[in-house]
């Protein structure tokens, strides 16, 4: 039996409703679509073959909930190992020249060229950056209607590590000296150098990430 685009708008809405991600309702639709066609004609109401396959195929919708989770945490696997990938290769050749040319100048120019505030509040933008980052992609993703992405969550969390690692520089020196003690206004210049090597290359190597897993592929 042929589907109209009706009945698949119907079949849509029904896995909508019982689905978290918009790769999930892909997969999903595209299947339940092939299966009822595949059926011979029936008297059956669109809404009841749907909820036959999903259960028949897929385990009813619960199982279509557990299956979401699982593939959070095996895609979350995938992108540490794949934002570890793209910052280590900033430390070897032939990128590791332009994170020693960073290093160098941020170790000549602070305190030298720029006020040590003002670079701090430039490595301020980039270490909440990645986070910005997926904050517009998904507010973007809602106006337009369309569900989340499965990879805006696990790629969330691969960017809080910029944010702990600034609080921790931040807060937990404060624990050891005073409240006011200010460990990045503080310590000595070729330690803030590292520092800042570490927050530019994270946050690009993240951008890399960013446009390989999600705008490519849902622009």
């Amino acid at each position: 039996m042929k589907l109209s685009a009706e009945q698949i708008e119907i079949c849509r809405k029904i896995i909508s409703s019982q689905i978290k991600y918009q790769e999930t309702l892909e997969e999903v639709l595209d299947h339940v679509i092939s299966a009822i066609e595949g059926m011979p004609e029936s008297n059956e109401t669109i809404m009841t073959l749907t909820e036959q396959v999903i259960d028949r195929d897929f385990g009813g919708k619960n199982n279509l909930k557990a299956m979401e989770k699982e593939r959070e945490k095996v895609l979350l696997k995938a992108l540490y190992r794949k934002q570890k990938i793209y910052f280590l290769e900033h430390f070897k050749f032939p990128l590791i020249s332009f994170t020693l040319l960073l290093a160098l100048t941020s170790y000549l120019t602070v305190d030298t060229y720029i006020n040590r505030k003002v670079f701090l509040i430039a490595l301020d933008i980039f270490s909440f950056s990645p986070v910005l980052l997926l904050c517009f992609k998904s507010f973007g993703i809602q106006l337009s209607g369309s569900k989340k992405s499965i990879k805006i969550a696990p790629l969330l969390q691969v960017s809080y590590l910029s944010i702990a690692m600034f609080n921790i520089f931040n807060f937990v020196p404060k624990l050891f000296y005073n409240d006011n003690y200010k460990f990045l206004i503080r310590t000595n210049t070729a330690v803030l150098s590292v520092i800042t090597v570490f927050f530019v290359v994270y946050t690009i190597s993240f951008i890399k990430l960013y446009r390989e897993e999600i705008k490519m592929k849902l622009a």
